[in-house]
């Protein structure tokens, strides 16, 4: 299994501008500087002023936005896939739009075969619009959709089948509740198709449906990963709470866990699932505590143990602490592998 992070920052992190110079035109620039240091003399080409050099690369210079991706991550296995035969890719939860942070590792929607929604929070569940449409329209998503559709329109097919087969749709998990509301949350935007009269969400997914306290398999390989959902509290809202779908997959002596968005050890029953762990992703709050996220104080209060087997994301700023205290910050486009015995 190769855990790639697509984003790991939170819901409303920001990026900035920043001046940047044009790769091109500064290898055109020093093209010339180095014509121009054939016929100076070297100590005259050295005396310029960087004032008089930065005049010239004045019209390479362009204001360019640094963007910070909401936490996603990509999970790729040596397995068959709907998209491509020999890799299965799964996205655990799908931020805002995550058109951009798949294109930074060179993917699109449509190459993904499975999604993962944990909670129905906009940084969760808000790109689930965008993925439905872009492949329910994209007639190559899979070789077989291209075949059976040929020149048909789309809406033209579901008017007479009502819905394509699920080897040409990608998957939809995650626990029936949040798949529920994920749909609820979206369907104003997906229930118009062209001429289609009844519009559900297996119209766009094929909806897997997770439960509480069940395994399931995904191979890797020659081998397989068993994973399963662990329930945690994320936010209690007066007398209710909204529950986190956190992830653990094992294989031999790998215990890999995503909580996903959650309250440190909520209930406190959880703490043995990341006790029991080989590698925790946490999400991490720094500057402002919202109280619905492990804050990194909080974080470094925690026996060694735990700490070096957590990798923080969801983080504003990247967090600080000492050398060697966190297995690591993660970056966007980081990649782990996980070796299957």
């Amino acid at each position: 299994m190769r855990v790639t992070a697509l984003g790991v920052n939170s819901a409303f992190a920001k990026g900035q501008y920043a001046e940047m110079y044009s790769a091109d035109a500064i290898r055109q620039w020093v093209e010339r500087l180095c014509q121009s240091d054939k016929s100076e003399s070297r100590s005259n080409v050295a005396s310029r002023k960087a004032e008089a050099i930065l005049a010239e690369l004045e019209p390479a210079l362009s204001r360019t936005y640094q963007p910070r991706w909401q936490s996603n991550f990509l999970l790729e296995f040596d397995a068959p896939g709907k998209v491509r035969g020999d890799i299965f890719r799964l996205v655990i939860d799908c931020g805002g739009d995550i058109r951009h942070s798949l294109a930074g590792v060179g993917l699109s929607m449509a190459d993904i075969d499975a999604w993962y929604i944990s909670h129905p929070h906009n940084d969760h569940i808000g790109g689930i619009e965008g993925i439905a449409l872009s492949t329910l329209f994209f007639p190559g998503y899979t070789r077989a959709k291209a075949a059976l559709l040929g020149q048909t329109p789309i809406s033209s097919y579901l008017c007479e089948h009502g819905s394509l087969p699920a080897t040409m749709k990608p998957d939809l998990m995650g626990h029936v509740s949040v798949l529920d509301e994920s749909w609820e949350a979206a369907n104003p935007g997906l229930r118009t198709i062209q001429g289609v009269e009844e519009v559900r969400l297996d119209t766009y997914f094929e909806p897997r449906n997770m439960k509480s306290n069940k395994n399931y398999s995904m191979p890797d390989g020659g081998s397989s990963w068993k994973y399963y959902t662990i329930v945690t509290t994320h936010v209690v809202a007066g007398r209710d709470l909204m529950p986190s779908y956190g992830l653990m997959f094992e294989n031999g002596a790998h215990r890999v866990y995503f909580p996903t968005d959650t309250q440190l050890f909520m209930p406190p029953q959880v703490r043995h699932f990341y006790d029991q762990a080989s590698v925790v992703y946490m999400d991490c709050e720094t500057g402002f505590a919202s109280g619905v996220h492990p804050h990194i104080s909080g974080l470094r209060e925690l026996p060694d143990s735990l700490k070096q087997k957590m990798w923080l994301y969801h983080y504003d700023e990247e967090p600080e602490y000492n050398s060697g205290e966190f297995a690591g910050t993660l970056l966007a486009g980081d990649t782990h592998e996980y070796s299957v015995s």
